[in-house]
């Protein structure tokens, strides 16, 4: 996978955990995963969103959280960006792309941040539209439900450094 793709997926992880708060507690549960499968399910949501829900681990849950600050408008960020500014640069580049676009200045205003953001890979753009596509292909469904709820395997995926 190149760089723009597995960046865009990270953003996609972000924003989704940073929309729904509550997610926090899948980490802690098997019965937490399929209460959420049960609600996903439900409300028909896009199985590689399912996957990248259950695929996140502490650092996205924290990423997320970063996301959820800097999105709030009127919010004070200096102390996020300062906080999170060792991060390695392709997720600090996810943060920022998970961000609305309107909210995607305040990187801007720290210097490690607007670095990564402005040396970000080329096609960026082009990876979270495509991202967003793929997630479109598929809904959670009763088959993809047991495969999520029955997998053993950690679906945790980290950046390599």
């Amino acid at each position: 996978m190149r760089t723009a793709e597995r960046i865009a997926f990270l953003a996609r992880r972000y924003r989704l955990l940073a929309e729904r708060e509550g997610l926090c507690s899948l980490r802690r549960s098997r019965e937490a995963r399929a209460d959420y499968l049960d609600h996903a399910e439900a409300l028909g949501y896009p199985l590689m969103d399912a996957v990248q829900v259950l695929g996140a681990g502490e650092l996205d849950f924290i990423c997320a959280a970063a996301v959820r600050e800097l999105a709030r408008p009127g919010a004070r960020t200096e102390h996020v960006l300062r906080l999170f500014s060792w991060l390695d640069h392709e997720r600090l580049v996810a943060i920022a792309y998970a961000l609305p676009e309107d909210r995607r200045h305040v990187v801007q205003r720290h210097g490690v941040w607007a670095y990564a953001y402005n040396h970000a890979p080329s096609g960026m753009a082009a990876a979270v539209r495509r991202v967003a596509e793929v997630n479109a292909i598929g809904r959670v469904t009763s088959v993809g439900r047991w495969l999520l709820s029955e997998a053993e395997t950690d679906l945790t995926t980290e950046v390599p450094a």
